[in-house]
């Protein structure tokens, strides 16, 4: 059985990935594999199935070249093997297709779906994290509302489009090989979407070691608020990687992540919108035969969108938020600068005296080397 999971995005796919890589060996011996070498392989395979080029973050992967690796070894094994990447959902049908039959007979699909009263925060949210700089009733006027941006409109919906990404992806496959995994409502049990996801591998959930910490971490209103504000002074376009490296993977993730603040929830106004969204979404997909892990009513969310809506971040707590956060930066400076003069230090003593000095950095860096491979490690 060769497993195909295309997302959509933010339905816990991080979740599910992360948990078949800590697990892999253990998974192997239930008989399911990851054709891949690794996820940089898996980007650039999906990049290949797309169409697309993502020259600013290279993986190191030729795209064609690994896609067809991956075919390749879904080919040699003969238990199943599972294709995760939400990048998939985004496909065009004749594109999705073509991958597909290239993986040939006995091919099962699989989409984890949330509902839009928590995808729509989410997507917001992952937008402002890639540098965008629209506000949030910004966003909805925009994808919910049908103003302004149609190309972000676009974007958002074939992505979180449940019925349309079906019909690219699903109208070849005979119904009974299509699974909808929903996504458990809050508070249910942390291993919930993994058993559901387990269910349809055909293997028992149990004894897997489940990611630590927030797989993909929210960020609270306050900070993501904040993060919106400085994308106007430090873009994205132009400086891709070190927007990355600098501000979505330290300051977003390890500062502004590290401080709790209510999350940003959909504004009641909008609950009907969503509500309706999910209810067509329940009434076409229960009658096409797919089959169901999960509720597919968890996919109307009235029960969400009566919670308490947090007040909008006001400039106190923005203000507190931006001293907290300048604090855990300045540290970081400090501690950077301690460690390149120590560096400088190093260089100095090595330039005036490389006899003396050179065979102890090497025995250093052999020390580290050595714990690198250890077997405790």
């Amino acid at each position: 059985m060769k497993v195909v999971h295309v997302g959509l995005p933010k339905t816990g796919t991080s979740f599910l990935q992360r948990t078949l890589w800590l697990n892999e060996d253990l998974l192997a011996k239930r008989g399911v594999r990851q054709p891949m070498e690794n996820r940089a392989e898996l980007f650039a395979a999906t990049m290949y199935v797309r169409g697309e080029a993502y020259d600013w973050d290279p993986t190191g992967y030729d795209p064609e070249q690994a896609w067809r690796r991956i075919v390749k070894r879904s080919h040699a094994w003969s238990g199943t093997t599972v294709i995760s990447s939400e990048w998939l959902c985004l496909a065009a049908r004749d594109q999705a297709q073509q991958a597909l039959a290239a993986l040939g007979e006995d091919v099962h699909l699989v989409l984890t779906l949330r509902d839009l009263a928590r995808q729509v925060p989410a997507e917001w949210q992952e937008g402002v994290k890639h540098g965008r700089r629209l506000s949030f009733p910004e966003y909805l006027e925009c994808v919910l509302g049908g103003h302004g941006r149609p190309s972000l409109r676009q974007r958002f919906w074939r992505a979180q489009d449940v019925v349309g990404v079906c019909d690219r992806w699903a109208a070849d496959l005979p119904p009974e090989r299509v699974h909808l995994v929903t996504c458990p409502p809050s508070g249910a049990r942390p291993d919930l979407l993994w058993a559901r996801f387990a269910e349809v591998l055909d293997i028992s959930p149990d004894g897997v070691q489940l990611p630590g910490g927030d797989i993909n971490a929210s960020l609270g209103a306050v900070q993501v608020e904040l993060l919106r504000r400085l994308n106007e002074h430090f873009p994205r376009t132009g400086q891709e990687i070190d927007y990355r490296a600098v501000v979505k993977d330290y300051y977003a993730r390890d500062v502004l992540g590290a401080f709790p603040s209510e999350k940003t929830v959909l504004p009641a106004s909008w609950s009907s919108t969503v509500e309706k969204i999910g209810s067509g979404w329940v009434e076409k997909l229960g009658r096409r035969g797919y089959r169901v892990v999960g509720d597919l009513t968890e996919l109307v969310p009235a029960s969400r969108t009566t919670e308490a809506e947090p007040p909008p971040p006001d400039g106190e707590r923005m203000l507190d938020m931006s001293v907290r956060s300048t604090a855990v930066l300045l540290h970081e400076i400090r501690r950077l600068r301690r460690q390149r003069g120590g560096v400088r230090r190093r260089v100095v003593a090595l330039a005036k005296d490389p006899r003396r000095h050179l065979p102890r950095l090497i025995r250093a860096a052999a020390a580290r080397v050595r714990r690198r491979i250890s077997p405790a490690d």
